[in-house]
């Protein structure tokens, strides 16, 4: 969000960022959150020459951490960030391991 209110859609009144989302169920009874950004209305979008903070922290982290994926695209007419990551009841992916219990 700062990245899009400093050089992106949100840096001119007209711009918008669409934020959409959707559940889907997976095979293993758990399930996946969807979620889409996307900018439109601002600037035309440059791709970055490196990667941020931000961007580094969202493309890497995210699968390690959550077990899901996620994928930012510099389109000239906004940026596009997609993420899907699997759902717990609680807790993190590999906490029954840890805790010594077991799921069923």
């Amino acid at each position: 969000m700062t990245n899009a209110a400093k050089y992106g859609a949100l840096s001119v009144p007209e711009g918008q960022v669409i934020l959409t989302w959707s559940l889907h169920d997976l095979e293993d009874d758990r399930q996946q959150l969807n979620l889409r950004w996307e900018e439109c209305g601002g600037p035309p979008v440059v791709a970055p020459t490196r990667k941020g903070f931000g961007s580094r922290l969202i493309e890497r982290q995210l699968p390690m951490e959550f077990d899901g994926s996620a994928e930012i695209t510099y389109a000239p007419a906004g940026v596009i960030c997609e993420l899907q990551i699997p759902l717990t009841t609680l807790g993190w992916v590999g906490q029954e391991t840890i805790e010594g219990r077991q799921v069923s």
